[in-house]
C-alpha cells in the first residue's frame, strides 16, 4: 500500500529509528523475522532472529493485533463513536493505517515529531496531547500553515495567552481544547 504496509508475510521496517516487525504466533523468542520491502527502501531479505533483533524494536503478533482491531472496531461501532489512537506506543504508520481503517483517521499525539512523521505519511487530523510550552509554538504554527489540522491543549493561563497572542501575530487559527484538572 501506499507508504509501506504490514503483510501476511511476516516483515520488519524501520519506522522513524523503531524496529517493526511482525511475529508468526505468541512465542517471540522461537519466531523468524522476515524482512519486506517498505516505502521504497531495500531491505536483505536474509532471516533474521529475535536474538539478534537490533532495539529498540516492537515486535507485533499480526493475529492477535488484527483480532484486537476488530474487537475495538465492534466496539466503538456500537457506542457510535469514532478511534483516535494514541501512537506514541507503535509510532508505525503500518499499525495506525490499520487501526483507522474504516474511521475518519483522526490521531493523537505525544510530540510534534510524532505529528510530523504521520503528518509525512498523510494524516491531517492530530491531536497533540500534552500541555504546550510556548516554546513550541512556532512548530505548531508551521505545521498548521502545511496543512495540519493541528489541536494543541492548553491546561493553564499563561499558555492560553501565548497561544492567543501568537496565533493572532501569525494571522493563524490555532484549535484548543482546555485541559481540566478535577481532583
Amino acid at each position: 500500500g501506499e507508504g509501506g504496509r504490514i503483510n501476511r508475510g511476516h516483515g520488519r521496517r524501520r519506522t522513524e529509528g523503531l524496529s517493526v516487525g511482525l511475529v508468526a504466533n505468541s512465542h517471540p523468542a522461537s519466531c523468524e523475522l522476515r524482512p519486506f520491502e517498505a516505502e521504497n527502501r531495500p531491505v536483505s531479505h536474509e532471516p533474521r532472529s529475535i536474538a539478534n533483533l537490533e532495539t529498540p524494536a516492537l515486535l507485533l503478533d499480526e493475529e492477535r493485533l488484527t483480532r484486537n482491531l476488530a474487537r475495538m472496531a465492534t466496539h466503538l461501532r456500537r457506542l457510535g463513536v469514532p478511534l483516535r489512537p494514541h501512537v506514541k506506543t507503535t509510532k508505525s504508520i503500518d499499525v495506525v493505517r490499520l487501526a483507522l481503517a474504516g474511521q475518519p483517521g483522526g490521531i493523537t499525539v505525544s510530540t510534534l515529531k510524532e505529528a510530523e512523521y504521520f503528518f509525512s505519511h498523510g494524516i491531517v487530523d492530530i491531536l497533540y496531547a500534552v500541555g504546550i510550552a510556548p516554546g513550541k509554538l512556532p512548530h505548531v504554527i508551521d505545521l498548521i500553515r502545511r496543512g495540519v489540522a493541528l489541536t494543541i491543549v492548553l491546561d493553564n493561563v499563561a499558555s492560553a495567552r501565548a497561544v492567543g497572542e501568537a496565533a493572532t501575530a501569525a494571522g493563524v487559527v490555532i484549535p484548543v481544547l482546555i485541559e481540566l484538572d478535577v481532583d
